[in-house]
């Protein structure tokens, strides 16, 4: 670390003359708060023989510092000086340990004391979850406003929602394929974001970059078959949320402004991060011309309440679908065999920073 940095950061050497002036009043607990010291991790830039001295802050950043921490609830907000000081020698020397077993079984114990304060807070916000065993009754009211009453155990919950009737299980989920309009790249590409999913094991994020007209083709086969189509897109663009229309053609900007606000093509708009997915939603029908049997409109479900749109439905126009719709989730079987190939190439990475990982 460079020095004039180490020197600011290290308490002065009048702090323990400080010290000696407080009154005899002063309270014990204040005494051991102002004494408190926190570890900074090396600069990147320190010499070799700064490298393993930890850094003291003085008290007041020492202070701010911790309750910073603390009210962002960071997982290391409450480890120990000495634990912090494990922690960056840890950290530093991690390229040794990081196949080893100690390592592992670290995590995995670090890993379920904070699951047990997971299950704590929402035990005290929602009460205890009911045994597995153990009936509960679930009052709640449907869609349409009509009111039910359920009585059942949460083992016979999870085999139910996950049967074949109701066509939602694991297998069928995992079966689905993410098709994107991503212009900056040909179609027919494999692509994924570099660092996209956090869970080990998991599976990774892949989209297959198509044509709109395939992706509206697609969603049109999906609906026919009764199947809604999960969609992401950047919904705050020519929209208008309170009477639930995204289009175009909402508002004449170039009539008022004499230049429109579509300057930029799709591609451009990724490419200056002017548009990106920020934003999922559900198509659940689609308007066809009688003569071309092309889309003209589709009705969307949203998310954000009755009070949003009409009733929480909104309607979007074919145009508006071709600039700001990116992604959507649909079943394999309603793909070409070509489509469905892509599937097998080595994808494409995109740096972790891309406006296509930005809703995943």
């Amino acid at each position: 670390m460079p020095h004039r940095v180490a020197n600011f950061l290290r308490p002065s050497s009048n702090s323990s003359s400080q010290k000696k002036k407080r009154g005899s009043g002063d309270s014990p607990s204040s005494s051991s708060r102002s004494s408190r010291t926190t570890s900074l991790a090396p600069s990147p830039y320190a010499s070799d023989s700064d490298e393993h001295h930890a850094v003291k802050m003085p008290d007041p950043l020492a202070d701010y510092a911790l309750k910073k921490h603390h009210r962002l609830s960071l997982p290391f907000a409450r480890l120990s000086s000495r634990d912090a000081h494990h922690h960056h020698h840890s950290h530093h020397h991690s390229h040794h340990a990081s196949g080893s077993g100690a390592a592992a079984a670290a995590l995995a114990a670090r890993k379920a004391a904070m699951m047990r304060e997971v299950q704590q807070v929402v035990t005290i916000l929602l009460g205890p979850p009911p045994k597995p065993t153990e009936a509960f009754t679930w009052q709640y009211s449907d869609s349409d406003g009509r009111p039910h009453r359920l009585t059942i155990k949460p083992r016979d919950f999870a085999r139910d929602i996950a049967s074949p009737e109701l066509g939602i299980s694991s297998a069928s989920i995992a079966g689905m394929m993410s098709l994107v309009h991503d212009p900056r790249h040909r179609p027919l590409t494999l692509m994924t974001v570099s660092r996209l999913g956090n869970v080990v094991g998991g599976r990774g994020v892949s989209y297959v970059n198509v044509d709109m007209d395939t992706i509206k083709s697609t969603c049109v086969k999906m609906l026919r078959a009764g199947l809604p189509v999960f969609f992401g897109c950047d919904v705050g663009k020519f929209s208008d949320r309170a009477s639930g229309i995204l289009d175009t053609d909402l508002v004449d900007y170039e009539l008022g402004l004499g230049t429109s606000l579509l300057g930029m093509t799709k591609a451009q708009r990724l490419l200056a991060g002017e548009s990106q997915m920020t934003h999922a939603m559900v198509l659940t029908a689609v308007h066809l011309d009688e003569q071309t049997k092309r889309p003209v409109r589709w009705r969307v479900q949203n998310s954000w309440g009755t009070s949003s749109g009409s009733d929480g439905w909104y309607v979007m126009s074919d145009a508006w679908m071709d600039e700001f719709v990116y992604q959507a989730v649909v079943d394999p079987r309603f793909c070409s065999q070509e489509v469905r190939d892509v599937v097998d190439q080595e994808p494409l990475v995109l740096p972790l920073w891309d406006p296509m990982g930005a809703l995943a």
